[in-house]
Order: structure tokens, then sequence, then C-alpha cells
């Protein structure tokens, strides 16, 4: 998916309130590109681009697009995830006993990982819980 796919705004509502160098300053930002290089291949003044940058509709456009890219990287991550564990599960039978030692143990650390965050989360459930029973008590 390419960067135009996924940068398109929402509503024809945000095409008429951000200008078409905003918009170019928001692909090229987008692009990975340092702020500098964005401002100058979208024509605008570095200043222009800071003050942009701190106007509440650019800043949410730009927030906007950047978690649906984020989205899209991850959405495909995803979609990698059991090919990448087959691939790693597969190396246990490696004739290398090097690499078998290192594939044990990061299994072994992913899972003790897992199952800490998981600790965690219920934790803070029962503590958000306790907490919205107090408040609702008042």
């Amino acid at each position: 998916m390419g960067i135009t796919s996924i940068n398109r705004p929402n509503s024809d509502k945000t095409v008429q309130e951000l200008s078409g160098k905003q918009l170019k300053l928001l692909s090229n930002l987008l692009e990975g590109r340092s702020f500098e290089e964005a401002c100058k291949l979208s024509g605008v003044a570095k200043s222009t681009g800071y003050t942009w940058m701190h106007q509440t509709r650019f800043k949410e456009e730009y927030d906007r697009r950047r978690e649906e890219l984020y989205r899209a990287a991850f959405e495909k991550l995803m979609a990698s995830t059991e090919q990448a564990v087959k691939a790693y599960t597969g190396l246990l039978s490696s004739d290398n006993e090097p690499i078998r030692a290192r594939v044990c143990e990061g299994i072994l650390d992913r899972v003790l990982k897992f199952h800490e965050d998981t600790d965690i989360i219920s934790r803070i459930d029962r503590i958000e819980h306790i907490l919205s029973q107090r408040g609702g008590s008042r």
C-alpha cells in the first residue's frame, strides 16, 4: 500500500481546510523526510511549517494520517506473524547448537514476558475496577 493510498483525507472538509502546500507538507513528513527537507520539497519556509504544526487542524490531520500509517504497518506485521513463528520455531531443529540454544532462550523469554504483561494488565484492570466503584459510590 503506497503512501498516497494511506494519506487520503478523511473528508472533503479536510481538503478545504488545508491548503495544497499543507497537504504536500503532510505527505512529505509522513514519507519519513526530515522536517527541513519536507518543508523545502513542499515550498514552505521552516517557520511556516512550525506554525502549521502548532495549528489544531493541521496537527489533528498529521496525527490521524500517522496513526493510519501505523495501523497499516501493524496489520502487515500481524499478517506475517504465523510465518515468523513457524520460521523461528523451525530453528529448534537446527543442527547448530548455539542457534538452538538462542531460540530456546528467546521462546522462554517471550513466554515469561507475556505472562508478566498479562499479570500486570490483570492487576491494572482490578485497580481500575476498584477505583471506578469508589468513584461511583460518592
